[in-house]
């Protein structure tokens, strides 16, 4: 479908796209021949073609020359609606980025083991339902992001006082070497909050500032992960095991096995 509809606006584009100085150029220069054949009875003599046979030719080449400038045309009505990386601006809560990457994009996320009978332990004899593995390997996907420098990503820094987990009032970009240290927390990320830090440090690093209420840009994460399709979305939502409420609770998304 979404192939069919692209096609159906190049088409489109062909048709109606406004005429540029070149494109007016171009396209004059072939009316200007195709009268010349017409005034002039004894030129398509010289050329070996008759006079309807020069004006179709015209403008079969008019109509051809549309249809493949009409994909450019296409990319750069895009381009044009896409700010570049340093107009972005962090619009998205974390926790949105994660519910999205998960939900309704194309992105290729780890999936959950079957559920199983556990043989030992206090849940034996139960059946175990592991929960979160999507959003946790979404979680790694903008880590990996994050470290690359492709994903930007803004905060609320952590003040270093006797009083505990205050931060500060501006959000601020967090930059790119602060995540060879640090990398988004398996919890607190997973939802919206002023209060708790989001990152978390890695093992056998030193640590760094904190920050909370973490924010990064929407048109960044769609574009490293496109957006699925309207008959996809349904599909996968039919297909998926329902949870109360519709969107999983954040309970629901940490890693882990629940019975």
């Amino acid at each position: 479908m979404g192939l069919l509809r692209f096609y159906r606006h190049v088409l489109w584009l062909a048709c109606r796209h406004s005429l540029g100085v070149a494109d007016a150029s171009f396209y004059g220069v072939l009316v200007v021949l195709a009268l010349a054949a017409w005034w002039r009875p004894e030129l398509p003599e010289t050329i070996g073609l008759s006079e309807r046979q020069i004006i179709l030719c015209v403008f079969g080449t008019v109509i051809v020359a549309r249809l493949l400038m009409a994909p450019y045309w296409a990319y750069r009505e895009v381009a044009e609606k896409v700010p570049i990386d340093s107009d972005v601006s962090g619009d998205w809560k974390i926790s949105e980025a994660l519910d999205y990457i998960v939900n309704d994009s194309v992105a290729e996320l780890r999936h959950p083991a079957p559920p199983q009978i556990m043989e030992f332990g206090p849940m034996k004899g139960k059946i175990a339902v592991e929960a979160g593995v999507e959003h946790g390997d979404a979680r790694a996907k903008i880590n990996e992001r994050l470290i690359s420098g492709e994903l930007r990503i803004w905060g609320l820094r952590k003040i270093n006082t006797h009083i505990p987990n205050q931060f500060e009032l501006s959000r601020r970009e967090i930059q790119k070497d602060y995540w060879d240290n640090m990398q988004l927390d398996f919890m607190s990320c997973m939802y919206d909050t002023t209060s708790h830090p989001q990152p978390m440090i890695i093992p056998g690093k030193p640590e760094l500032d904190h920050w909370t209420n973490l924010r990064v840009s929407s048109v960044q994460v769609k574009r490293k992960w496109l957006p699925k399709s309207s008959w996809r979305r349904l599909l996968d939502h039919l297909a998926r095991r329902p949870f109360a409420g519709g969107r999983r609770s954040p309970a629901c998304k940490s890693s882990g096995l629940h019975g």
